[in-house]
């Protein structure tokens, strides 16, 4: 069976909501990987909360954009053009039961080259740089429909905390230690802050390695116009004000 794979290199951020509905909007033929790198600043959110419950929305430079997906966790985080997305779409079957065990690894053997030391706890894996553990990769994964699910990854290069620590609500034990509110910047970074990552050399490592382990053959493929229609309409309809600030 193959991977279909799809680059989609510099993408608006508008965009990324079509790809994690992409198995909704196009029912895949086979395991669907796509790799694809923000053009611009944007805070995701996930889930179907406020975006006021985390993010302090008025804080929000105007040139930095707001999206919003549906998934069963709810969570915030910065994207940009300094991080590496992935967004694979699998059948919901034994086979892919350890999918997310398995891309934590696989990114693991990745980075090996590079000599980083890294830690993983739950779905994160942390670099570690002056004695502090940082938060550099994330991953989730969700039902969508039909037997089939959807899993993002993603790898910050470099992390913009002076924004970060401007927007955010940091009002839960994630961010607080002692009613002291933590810079984010001791607790998330980018992996530029300890080696240079080639993206190209990490993200065919990733694809392949993805591939070999669930014994698939890496078919590297355009997006065909009808898809690229439906993607662009869904995004189009997902950037509704009301929907994407308060889930509604």
């Amino acid at each position: 069976m193959k991977l279909k794979y799809f680059d989609l290199s510099l993408v608006d951020p508008g965009f990324i909501p079509s790809i994690w509905e992409y198995s909704k909007l196009i029912i895949p033929e086979c395991p669907t990987i796509f790799s694809y790198t923000p053009n611009e600043t944007a805070i995701k959110i996930c889930g179907l909360e406020r975006a006021d419950k985390k993010i302090k929305v008025k804080n929000i430079p105007g040139n930095v954009k707001m999206i919003r997906m549906v998934s069963s966790r709810e969570t915030s985080f910065m994207i940009s053009p300094d991080l590496m997305g992935f967004m694979f779409h699998y059948p919901d079957t034994n086979e892919y039961a350890s999918l997310v065990r398995a891309v934590k690894a696989i990114v693991y053997k990745s980075l090996r080259l590079y000599n980083v030391y890294l830690e993983e706890n739950d779905n994160d894996i942390y670099f570690i740089k002056d004695g502090m553990r940082k938060k550099f990769f994330g991953m989730m994964d969700d039902a969508t429909y039909d037997g089939w699910r959807v899993a993002i990854f993603t790898l910050t290069l470099n992390f913009d905390s002076e924004l970060a620590n401007k927007i955010y609500n940091f009002d839960d034990e994630k961010f607080t230690k002692k009613g002291e509110v933590f810079d984010i910047s001791k607790i998330v970074g980018g992996l530029y802050e300890v080696a240079h990552i080639n993206r190209n050399e990490v993200t065919n490592n990733i694809i392949q390695k993805l591939a070999d382990r669930y014994d698939l053959e890496v078919s590297e493929e355009n997006l065909p116009d009808n898809e690229l229609s439906k993607m662009n309409d869904f995004a189009y309809k997902s950037s509704n004000r009301e929907w994407v600030l308060y889930g509604k």
